[in-house]
């Protein structure tokens, strides 16, 4: 079994955050996540790498307040 057959498996409301410049975890690599996790959300953080809930707190804290508000229970 593939990896990307294995994310299209993913049924729970997911989000991908990513900063635009980590080195590790690749805004390329994100985008796949995104396309094999139906419904899935990808948020690009500009000006952030790997630690882009540090480096871009407010935009990252928005984004998961956001999503888990609107995520069913």
């Amino acid at each position: 079994m593939s990896q990307t057959s294995i994310l299209s498996q993913i049924t729970a409301p997911t989000i991908i955050i990513v900063g635009e410049d980590d080195p590790a975890c690749t805004v390329a690599q994100s985008k796949v996540l995104e396309q094999h996790i139906k419904g899935s959300e990808l948020l690009i953080l500009k000006n952030a790498a790997h630690l882009s809930n540090i480096e871009q707190t407010d935009k990252f804290n928005d984004a998961m307040v956001g999503f888990l508000k609107n995520s069913p229970r």
